[in-house]
C-alpha cells in the first residue's frame, strides 16, 4: 500500500498517530509539502499512491492532478447525489443554497439563529452559527483561491441544538472506526465503538447500500438531536480530522481495500 501524505503542518495528534499506524503496517508513506498559494508539491518525485491524505487544499490539488483521492460526497441533504439517504435522515432536511451576496441582501429578514457553511469552497470560512445580521459582516473569509467571494454558494439552515457529535470513517459501505468530537458544541474527544447507539444508527443508515462512486471511502458525522442520531454532514475521508478514531483499524481496512 502506497500513501501520499501531506506533512502534518497543522499539528494534529490524530494525524500523527495515523501516519505511525501506516508505517508500522509496512505501508510506503511519502510525506510531502504543498508550496503555499501554489499547486507545487515538494517531494513527490514520481510517487504513485493508492491513497492521498492531507488538508482540503492539498487534496484538491491532488484531485486536479489526477491522483487517486477519495470521492467527493454531498455535504448536505440538498446536494445532488444522495440516493442512499432520505431527507429525514439529515439533521437539516430543509437547506437553502444561495450566494454570499444574496445572503447579505436577505440578512435583515432571516429568523435567527441560523447555521451557514460554504458549499463550493469548503474552507472559505468555517461553518458557523449567526445570531444576528451583524454576524455576517464578521465572517473571516479565506479568499486566497476565490476570485469573487460574493459569488460563492452558501448553505443556510435553521440552527439546531446538538448534544453530541460523532465522526465515522466509512470504507466500502462499512463503518470502520469512530470518534466523538463535540459535546454541546464544545470539543470533547473519545473513541466510539459498538454497541454505542450512534454506531447502531450508522449501520442502519449504511445498510441500504451506497453509490458505487462512494465505495472507496468517506466520513459521516452524526449528531444527537432530540434523542435521535441524524446526519450532520458527509465529508472527504482524505482531509477529515481523525480525532480519537482507531488508526490501526483504519490502516488495516485501507490495506485490505488496496489489495
Amino acid at each position: 500500500m502506497k500513501v501520499l501524505a501531506q506533512k502534518n503542518i497543522w499539528g494534529e495528534h490524530g494525524y500523527d498517530r495515523f501516519l505511525k499506524s501506516l508505517k508500522n503496517a509496512g505501508a510506503q508513506v511519502a510525506e510531502v509539502s504543498l508550496v503555499p498559494f501554489t499547486t507545487e508539491i515538494v517531494g513527490l518525485d514520481g510517487f504513485q499512491p493508492d491513497y492521498v491524505f492531507g488538508s482540503t487544499r492539498f487534496v484538491t490539488v491532488c484531485r486536479e492532478k489526477g491522483m487517486p483521492v477519495f470521492p467527493q460526497v454531498p455535504s448536505s441533504s440538498t446536494d445532488s447525489g444522495t440516493p442512499c439517504f432520505h431527507a429525514e435522515d439529515w439533521l437539516n432536511s430543509t437547506v437553502s443554497i444561495l450566494k454570499l451576496r444574496e445572503l447579505k441582501a436577505r440578512a435583515a429578514a432571516l429568523s435567527y439563529p441560523v447555521f451557514i457553511k460554504p458549499v463550493d469552497t469548503e474552507k472559505l470560512f468555517t461553518g458557523t452559527v449567526l445570531e444576528s445580521a451583524a454576524d455576517i459582516e464578521k465572517l473571516q473569509l479565506s479568499t486566497s483561491f476565490v476570485a469573487n467571494p460574493d459569488e460563492e454558494r452558501i448553505s443556510l439552515s435553521a440552527f439546531k441544538q446538538i448534544i453530541e457529535e460523532i465522526r465515522f470513517f466509512v470504507l466500502h459501505g462499512k463503518a470502520i472506526t469512530a470518534s466523538q468530537y463535540k459535546v454541546k458544541g464544545l470539543p470533547a474527544y473519545k473513541a466510539v465503538t459498538p454497541p454505542h447507539p450512534a454506531w447502531i444508527r450508522a449501520e442502519e443508515l449504511l445498510s441500504g447500500g451506497i453509490p458505487p462512486a462512494w465505495h472507496k471511502g468517506f466520513v459521516m458525522d452524526l449528531g444527537l438531536h432530540h434523542g435521535t442520531w441524524k446526519i450532520i454532514e458527509l465529508n472527504d475521508l482524505g482531509s477529515a480530522g481523525i480525532y480519537l478514531c482507531d488508526t490501526d483499524l483504519l490502516t488495516r481496512a485501507l490495506a485490505l481495500a488496496a489489495c
